[in-house]
């Protein structure tokens, strides 16, 4: 799979790019669709993202009530919790922005993880448009990557690695000794564009690896991402040092 790599002088121009690419994107999709699916990801990079977007000048280049609003995993906590997901694109977007409620689905990563699993695993059944080969696909999933090459909530050394059957799964990850629910290979390889945001020094040498290393996802899961579209890096310039040379 070929990379479309991107590097910024630093992390502000990378989330002003992402975000004028997303408004592209997103206005075309709708413009031929009808609407718009894509599947957010936690942590520093997005929520610069999610904060740009959710800027006057921005939002209203945008038609919110077309879009549909998923999530590429969640730790397992009550929506509230500082570390989910789900309440980091709330405050920093979705509180914000004129996205109908009945769009925004989130992980119930609060519930038994194999039931919060299997409950998204239908709701991507009934809300995710489909191909032509009648499978379902997102538009766009941001995905980030960890210093272990993990991604979503695919960590080395977990069974989802290898799990090519279902679209969601919980997954218990023995060195943080906790439950989380994530997207899986299925449909992560079938989405349209998959983007991975990453920033500053601690990503460089995991992202240098991973360029280097053959597909698949051992020993680094982001190597699993095989998306049938587009896979675009948005990366600054710390994180990007040794791709530059």
């Amino acid at each position: 799979m070929e990379r479309d790599i991107h590097i910024f002088d630093n992390p502000e121009a990378l989330a002003r790019a992402a975000t004028e690419d997303f408004i592209e994107l997103a206005c075309r999709v709708i413009a031929s669709e009808g609407s718009f699916h894509v599947a957010l990801s936690g942590g520093r990079t997005p929520k610069r993202l999610f904060e740009q977007l959710a800027q006057a000048d921005y939002q209203s280049r945008i038609d919110w009530p077309h879009i549909h609003v998923y999530f590429g995993d969640e730790r397992c906590v009550p929506p509230d919790h500082p570390d989910s997901n789900y309440r980091l694109a709330r405050e920093s977007l979705l509180d914000k922005v004129a996205c109908p409620e009945e769009n925004i689905h989130r992980i119930e990563a609060e519930n038994d993880p194999e039931k919060a699993a299997l409950d998204y695993r239908q709701l991507l059944r009934d809300y995710l448009p489909r191909n032509e080969l009648g499978q379902t696909y997102f538009d766009l999933i941001f995905l980030g990557i960890g210093t272990d090459g993990h991604t979503a909530s695919l960590f080395p050394g977990t069974s989802a690695l290898h799990d090519t059957e279902h679209d969601c799964l919980a997954v218990y990850v023995d060195k943080l000794h906790s439950w989380r629910i994530t997207l899986g290979y299925p449909v992560i390889n079938r989405s349209r564009q998959v983007w991975l945001l990453a920033e500053g020094e601690s990503k460089a040498e995991i992202l240098s690896a991973v360029s280097r290393a053959a597909p698949g996802p051992e020993p680094y899961p982001i190597n699993g991402i095989q998306p049938a579209g587009e896979f675009r890096w948005y990366l600054d310039a710390a994180a990007g040092r040794l791709l530059l040379r």
